[in-house]
């Protein structure tokens, strides 16, 4: 690609704007040409990528984060290849920085953390370190060990060369200061929530570092609205919500004239989410869970998708009857979180959940019928109703890209079904978990995300039935869908192989001798 090339294509992914908002053909184009790109910089015999900043801060803004990640990646192969240490190390950091404010992928964490290992007596290391305290944070939930590790970072960082930090990403020490004491402030508020014995300590520690900040950056208004946001937030957790609404409003007024006033529209709306919340209000918490999401997704702030639904998964794991798995509140919780679902996979149709639980309800009796083995109903339902709960911490974009899936894209696929896991066991459906994880594996050992063999027959019956009504969906605008008796068809050469016999039978026999005229 020469600069020419370079040039139009910075162009064309400035003015294709938002991926969330994009037409099925704007969308089709826009992937062609970054699969394109993305194909360029993953090879070592070319020139260095002059855009690649301006690359970086526009795919972030499309909601592009993975595609980031991977472009920062490659180019810091070929830097590692001239032996470039500095910007080698940049360019990683910079990458992971990107990828986990959007996904969490166990192969690139474990990457990370033999590259800490490595650099330990480095100036590298504070910064690395700094990426496994967030990803502690966001994606693995262990706040008491981020706090600590974000702690140590603190003590380390001052001691680093200030002319680092450019090369790690950040305009200067400032830069990175400020971003990363908010972080500690997240943890300290997430602290408060999961361990009410101990708000006032965790409070008091979050009042310190934003009064701390206030005086550093409160001149620079970029800072200064974040210091202010967190302010908010703080008033909430602290059970003061009538400051946090009197400073939300004083917010919105002081910045609605801004230009970039609109791309907030995510985080005002998580925290009107939380405002209702603590209010004990929580027929408009629900409200709001959905406004947050969908403004999250439409302005491609995977940050705030992110935030908004571990708040909602939060809801149903500790917050007791109110928010109870089976309770009135919590079903609506539940169904919001499908919602949410449809939202981010919506290729699939916003019934295709509710369709897998119904077939394999269908398939498990027909199977038991078959057998004599008692499959639990519920069990059955609830599994099937949820098998894609772990999509909803996979990027909108992979979700619904219309083109094969890269290596690292593939990678957020895979692990849904962990991700998936982890949910049901956070929000009290353990005893369900293990078939949602397992219901991209096959007997044989193709399956994903270990390559399990073996499966119990509840998680081969959600498996086969979550392939045979994404096959038939009308609803994928770049596959044409097959007829029921051409997916019977492929499902039943997999018999004795990928699933029990057993299993395809019943499948068959939930349709009695028609696959034609069988209505899911």
């Amino acid at each position: 690609m020469d600069k020419k090339l370079f040039g139009n294509f910075v162009n064309f992914l400035k003015h294709a704007g938002k991926i969330a908002t994009q037409s099925p053909d704007t969308l089709e184009e826009y992937s062609e040409r970054l699969d394109n790109f993305l194909n360029y910089s993953r090879t070592l015999d070319r020139e260095h990528i002059d855009a690649i900043d301006d690359i970086e801060r526009i795919l972030i803004a499309n909601g592009n984060y993975v595609e980031a990640a991977e472009a920062l990646f490659n180019e810091s192969k070929l830097s590692l290849k001239e032996g470039k240490m500095d910007r080698y190390f940049g360019l990683f950091h910079r990458g992971i920085s990107v990828l986990f404010s959007a996904v969490y992928i166990p192969d690139i964490y474990m990457e990370l953390l033999g590259m800490i290992n490595e650099s330990k007596n480095t100036k590298y290391y504070p910064f690395l370190y700094s990426e496994k305290a967030y990803a502690e944070h966001v994606h693995l939930h262990n706040y008491d060990k981020a706090l600590n590790d974000y702690i140590l970072v603190r003590s380390l960082i001052e001691d680093v060369d200030k002319d680092l930090f450019p090369v790690m990403g950040y305009s200067d020490y400032a830069a990175f200061d400020w971003r990363f004491s908010l972080n500690m402030v997240d943890v300290l508020f997430k602290l408060s929530m999961y361990n009410k014995d101990d708000v006032e300590y965790y409070l008091a520690m979050a009042d310190r570092v934003l009064t701390e900040l206030y005086e550093k950056y409160g001149n620079k208004e970029n800072v200064r609205v974040f210091i202010e946001l967190f302010w908010i937030q703080f008033y909430i957790t602290q059970g003061n919500p009538e400051k946090a609404k009197q400073l939300m409003v004083e917010v919105k007024e002081k910045y609605k004239s801004k230009e970039w006033f609109a791309s907030y529209t995510a985080i005002f709306s998580f925290l009107e989410t939380l405002y209702y919340w603590s209010l004990g209000d929580y027929k408009a918490t629900i409200a709001h869970i959905k406004k947050s999401i969908q403004d999250a997704i439409s302005t491609g702030d995977e940050i705030m998708t992110k935030e908004t639904i571990d708040f909602a998964i939060f809801l149903l794991e500790s917050s007791g009857k109110e928010f109870s798995i089976y309770s009135k509140e919590g079903e609506e919780i539940l169904n919001t979180i499908l919602g949410i679902l449809f939202t981010k996979d919506w290729y699939l149709g916003i019934d295709h959940s509710t369709k897998v639980a119904e077939l394999s309800l269908r398939i498990a009796n027909e199977y038991s019928r078959l057998t004599g083995v008692n499959i639990h109903g519920e069990k059955v339902y609830m599994a099937g109703l949820l098998h894609d709960i772990g999509k909803l911490y996979v990027p909108w974009y992979v979700l619904n890209k219309p083109s094969r899936l890269d290596a690292m894209e593939w990678l957020c696929i895979k692990y849904h079904p962990v991700y998936g896991r982890e949910i049901m066991e956070r929000i009290g459906l353990g005893e369900y978990a293990r078939y949602v994880e397992e219901h991209h594996e096959r007997n044989d050992g193709t399956g994903y995300p270990y390559g399990k063999r073996n499966l119990p027959p509840l998680s081969q019956i959600i498996g086969v039935a979550d392939i045979f009504e994404a096959a038939t969906t009308a609803n994928r605008f770049y596959k044409s869908p097959k007829s029921q008796a051409e997916v019977l068809k492929e499902l039943k050469d997999m018999q004795g192989i990928k699933f029990d016999s057993k299993v395809i039978e019943a499948l068959e026999g939930a349709f009695g001798k028609s696959t034609e005229k069988a209505v899911l």
